[in-house]
């Protein structure tokens, strides 16, 4: 009797688990379906890109695509290729909308800034960082604002973090720099006869030469342009709905414009793998949009700074040291292609003074 008691209740248990694992996997499929009818009426109101997929959406198509070309630039601009100077990939659940050519960028980030640059600080008010930022302080003071995060304390952080992004992309930008002068000992001798006939070899290079200096204004472009320190750039959220290049964009879609694709545009920087500043000054048109330090009101903060200390740096290194490797030349090619930052060849350089 309790053996055919135990047989009751164990295909009892069977039934129950067997209902439950059928109402387990329709609940599954219902949720399946539900995921994929709200992403394809999503991908409607973006602009067109890959087919993504529910939870992990087009990863997996940007891990296929930089695995091809061997890295993300060129597997980003794989699928430029293919679906245009505007398209939607999707980063998991979060759509992000890539603009790839720089007609395009002006027409949003400079005559549509405030829908693509939306500040918290209110960038009118004051003369630079610092300044709006204190006045955003003492207005919440006055406000009776509680928990603000407008403090002295959160000034220094932000300042120290702009400090060290600013040191890390100039130093990585002139790293990038040194290996492409060790390569190209033309160039050096070209800068040296260019610097020397404005300074007399008697002083340093000053910002006071720039505009007799074409050549090292077009080297440090070039050294720019090379270095692209970014494979991908800041994102920024969109707070309304409105359309790119004719396509609907939606709200809380993230939207940037990708600098390294605009850089290594084949249609405009003819064989962009080469280091050649001459190509600024053969064409005057790439220096207007050829836009390192990004556009717009999202700007880079320190970009004054930056140029500043390219400019000096690069100029007063030819002007007083030849270029030596220590070992084999570095080969102009990113350590990194598979990350977000694109860090330069790892190489040991000398730097021999001049007159020696």
């Amino acid at each position: 009797m309790i053996s055919k008691g135990m047989d009751v209740y164990k295909e009892i248990f069977q039934a129950i688990f067997s209902k439950s694992k059928m109402l387990l996997i329709l609940i599954l499929i219902a949720i399946l379906i539900y995921s994929v009818i709200s992403l394809w009426r999503a991908t409607k109101l973006l602009p067109k890109g890959p087919t993504p997929l529910p939870l992990i959406g087009n990863f997996h198509t940007v891990g296929y695509y930089a695995w091809k070309t061997g890295g993300i630039v060129a597997g980003l601009r794989e699928i430029q290729r293919i679906y245009g100077k505007v398209f939607t990939l999707w980063m998991g659940p979060m759509p992000t909308v890539h603009i790839a050519d720089f007609d395009v960028a002006h027409e949003t980030h400079i005559k549509r800034a405030n829908t693509f640059a939306l500040r918290h600080i209110i960038s009118e008010e004051g003369d630079d960082f610092v300044d709006a930022f204190l006045i955003k302080m003492d207005k919440d003071k006055k406000d009776g604002v509680k928990d603000s995060t407008f403090t002295l304390e959160n000034l220094a952080i932000d300042l120290y973090d702009l400090w060290l992004a600013g040191q890390d992309t100039t130093s990585t930008t002139l790293t990038w720099a040194c290996a492409c002068l060790l390569n190209h000992p033309e160039v050096v001798e070209e800068l040296r006869r260019e610097l020397v006939d404005v300074t007399g070899g008697t002083r340093g290079v000053s910002l006071t030469d720039k505009p007799n200096t074409p050549y090292l204004n077009a080297t440090v472009n070039e050294s720019q342009r090379i270095a692209s320190v970014l494979n991908t750039n800041i994102f920024r959220q969109l707070e309304e709905d409105t359309v790119i290049d004719g396509q609907p964009v939606s709200a809380g879609a993230l939207v940037t414009t990708q600098l390294s694709l605009l850089h290594t545009d084949e249609a405009v920087f003819k064989n962009h793998k080469v280091f050649n500043p001459s190509r600024f000054l053969k064409n005057k048109n790439l220096e207007k949009i050829f836009i390192p330090f990004g556009i717009g009101k999202r700007s880079c903060l320190g970009e004054s700074l930056a140029r500043a200390e390219l400019y000096l740096i690069i100029g007063n290194l030819v002007l007083d040291f030849n270029f030596e490797p220590v070992g084999t030349k570095p080969e102009i090619k990113t350590t990194t292609p598979f990350t977000p930052m694109k860090r330069p060849p790892n190489y040991d350089i000398k730097f021999v003074p001049v007159n020696n």
